[in-house]
């Protein structure tokens, strides 16, 4: 690489730094904080929740009926200023589902958006979950 080559990967590098820190600060005071109060809201209605340990740039949240009846949010640093937010679902009897993926402007990613993405997901999970495992009619009275 010539001088100038070196010069300009480098301030794509800071660039890209830059993009990931802004990233982390969002994921700790946004990302972590709303999956902690849907873990709490989720775990009252016996959901096992999970938020493993996190790799630079990307959040991943599980909120599990069962072994096989799970959501997974994952949340990532895209380019320079976007984050993207998918989910897939697990479903018993019929494997995952691919959720809605979308990506929005760092400065639009704010606490209600992130909360309608945890909502969309946990939403999709519950209704996937809920056509593949039917509830029973009850019974009707005979004679009455």
């Amino acid at each position: 690489m010539n001088q100038w080559q070196q010069s300009f990967a480098k301030r794509v590098d800071v660039l890209r730094e830059s993009a990931i820190k802004k990233f982390e600060t969002f994921a700790d005071e946004v990302l972590d904080r709303t999956y902690e109060e849907y873990a709490a809201f989720t775990a009252q209605h016996d959901f096992r929740n999970i938020a493993p340990p996190h790799q630079r740039g990307t959040r991943f949240y599980k909120f599990a009926l069962s072994e096989d009846a799970y959501v997974l949010l994952y949340f990532r640093a895209r380019g320079i200023d976007a984050v993207e937010s998918e989910y897939e679902c697990s479903v018993p009897g019929h494997g995952c589902t691919e959720g809605e993926k979308v990506t929005v402007v760092l400065a639009e990613a704010n606490p209600a958006w992130v909360e309608r993405r945890f909502q969309t997901a946990l939403d999709d999970l519950i209704n996937h979950v809920s056509q593949a495992c039917p509830a029973e009619k009850e019974a009707e009275l005979a004679g009455v």
